[in-house]
């Protein structure tokens, strides 16, 4: 297993964004495999299988966003990139 082998789970409501930024990671030499659009699979997911790295949207799909589930995984110690569409102005 080459140093670039972390397990990333892409927690990303819009499917199509979600594999783009798969494809751009296994571009760079990375391997996401498993891309969920909800909270609730994520977290299921996540306690399961603790990956070693989450990019997460902020709004997904289901009861739980992105926010909420990053704090009930907080306890998991598993680094979380929060990624999102919305700006501020």
């Amino acid at each position: 297993m080459s140093n670039n082998q972390l397990s990333i789970l892409i927690v990303e409501d819009d499917l199509s964004f979600g594999l783009e930024l798969k494809i751009l990671l296994e571009e760079i030499g990375y391997e996401a495999q498993h891309l969920i659009d909800n909270g609730e699979e994520a977290y299921d997911f996540i306690y399961l299988h603790r990956p070693d790295l989450v990019l997460m949207d902020i709004e997904l799909k289901g009861d739980m966003s992105g926010i909420e589930l990053g704090q009930r995984i907080i306890s998991f110690d598993i680094p979380i990139i929060y990624i999102t569409s919305f700006c501020s102005r």
